[in-house]
């Protein structure tokens, strides 16, 4: 069994963005042993674009934060949790945008919830394409084990847990391609469906495709779910207009491109190419494993008509 860095070194993944996914890593490890003190997970005050935060809001974002300003690969990073980029490293190319703490809604019930982050080549420019540039999605579970896991287009998907002392290989995130698990799906915003007849048309769908209903309300560990085994994940636009595309959409959407899936909005574009015209927009989202992609995305147009 290979550990995280030899296996990064094995694949041949670039030096510098190495060095951030290890950085990465590690100070997870940190976050994560903060969350056995319950007060972290406790909800306190707003952040500067209006959500609640938690201890762990705070300090996990800290922590990740001052880890990105140390290496000298990353040039600016962003995170859900600020208004603003941050500048760091004059000599680093690499963008990085973060959720340090996703699934906070549900964290306090002990749900598996983590961090997720996209990794660019160079930073987006708002009004092009969110996804331009990107190069690498990462994301890691706080559950029963400590998991880290990381896509790139050149080398797919893999997941790593934690042993105590160093992250060891678990395998690919391939949608089971070895058919050990049944499907999964994952539906967001679920009272919605009581308002549109396509929204309850493409939950039959998953009905009677024999997926499993499978939701925690941490998109992040319901996205885990579908690579690990297979099925649908998806959010519609709705009142709040989706999840956040720089934070969450587009980091595991290329994720799920990169294991060999689908990742659109309710238009059907890729999420890839949805245009970002400021930092915290929000976006809906659909994943599908393979096989499933084209009577997926037809039904989602249908729950997306009228937004």
């Amino acid at each position: 069994m290979a550990t995280l860095k030899e296996h990064i070194l094995e694949l041949g993944v670039d030096a510098g963005l190495t060095s951030i996914l290890l950085d990465l890593a590690q100070v997870e490890v940190e976050i994560y042993d903060s969350i056995r003190m319950r007060d972290m997970v406790k909800k306190g005050d707003t952040n500067a674009t209006g959500d609640t935060q938690s201890a762990l809001d705070v300090a996990s974002e800290e922590l990740i934060a001052k880890t990105l300003d140390a290496n000298s690969h990353v040039c600016s990073h962003l995170s859900e949790e600020c208004v603003d980029l941050k500048t760091c490293s004059a000599t680093g190319t690499y963008f990085v945008s973060y959720d340090p703490y996703d699934g906070g809604s549900v964290g306090d019930a002990d749900i598996t919830v983590g961090s997720i982050f996209g990794i660019w080549s160079e930073p987006p420019v708002l009004g092009g394409a969110a996804g331009k540039n990107i190069i690498c999605g990462a994301y890691t579970l706080w559950g029963p084990n400590l998991a880290f896991a990381f896509a790139t287009h050149e080398h797919g998907a893999f997941w790593y847990e934690y042993d105590g002392s160093e992250y060891q290989l678990i395998g690919p995130l391939n949608f089971d391609m070895e058919g050990l698990h049944k499907g999964i799906f994952c539906p967001g915003d679920s009272p919605a469906m009581l308002a549109s007849p396509a929204y309850e048309g493409l939950f039959k769908y998953a009905m009677e495709q024999k997926f499993r209903l499978r939701y925690t309300g941490c998109c992040m560990t319901d996205t885990h779910h579908v690579l690990h085994k297979k099925g649908m994940f998806w959010y519609p636009p709705g009142k709040k207009g989706g999840l956040r595309l720089m934070y969450e959409a587009v980091p595991l959407g290329f994720m799920v491109i990169a294991a060999g899936g689908t990742a659109i909005d309710h238009t059907g574009a890729n999420l890839l190419d949805v245009p970002v015209n400021e930092w915290h927009q929000r976006s809906s989202l659909m994943f599908v494993s393979p096989g499933y992609e084209e009577e997926a995305t037809l039904r989602f147009l249908e729950v997306g008509k009228g937004h």
